[in-house]
């Protein structure tokens, strides 16, 4: 169980943070409806990511590995607020770039 937790956030910390660039990669094709579900979904699988170490945090405590669990805390934490840090101006970036491309192109048609 304490494995899944692991590679399920590194898996979905990696997708949050794929899915910008997704944006990015589609700009022209991509319009505002989808522009939006996909920015929800980076921003919904950062949130998965620290509740799945909240998990792992969790069998720590049932299976009572405190020496785990104090080795490890400060470590997810400092991870979880980097991702959320790091999704956030990804997002951000992103959004920037995105409306400035669709502004230019709406303009120019």
């Amino acid at each position: 169980m304490i494995e899944a937790t692991n590679l399920i956030s590194i898996i979905l910390g990696f997708v949050a943070l794929l899915l910008p660039l997704l944006i990015l990669a589609q700009c022209n094709n991509i319009n505002n409806f989808k522009y939006a579900i996909i920015t929800a979904l980076s921003f919904i699988c950062c949130a998965f990511s620290i509740c799945s170490q909240l998990f792992y945090i969790s069998c720590l405590v049932r299976i009572k590995d405190w020496s785990a669990l104090s080795d490890t805390s400060y470590d997810i934490a400092l991870i979880s607020v980097w991702l959320v840090s790091i999704i956030s101006v990804i997002n951000i970036v992103v959004s920037i770039v995105f409306f400035s491309k669709n502004k230019r192109i709406q303009k120019s048609s």
